[in-house]
């Protein structure tokens, strides 16, 4: 199996046992982060605040995620055209 797909269902293994709220949303967010999984986190900050858009730190999170996405983006693009 691999390493995303194990760590996508140890997340929903945690959902499933706490509960599906805000603040569960972002410590998913964070563990899909922290395996360098942007997309996947984007995605569960987003649903913390679907769920609940007071949940702490969540806008924080998410845009940060958002930003880090662009700039990579942006930086791969220069990075190619200065290698051109």
């Amino acid at each position: 199996m691999g390493e995303k797909k194990k760590a996508a269902e140890t997340f929903e293994k945690f959902l499933a046992q706490v509960g599906d709220f805000g603040w569960s949303r972002v410590l998913v967010g964070r563990a899909y982060q922290g395996q360098g999984m942007s997309q996947e986190a984007e995605i569960e900050f987003n649903n913390a605040l679907v769920l609940d858009p007071t949940t702490p730190n969540a806008n924080y999170f998410w845009a940060i995620t958002i930003l880090q996405g662009q700039w990579s983006e942006r930086y791969s693009e220069s990075v190619l055209t200065l290698a051109i």
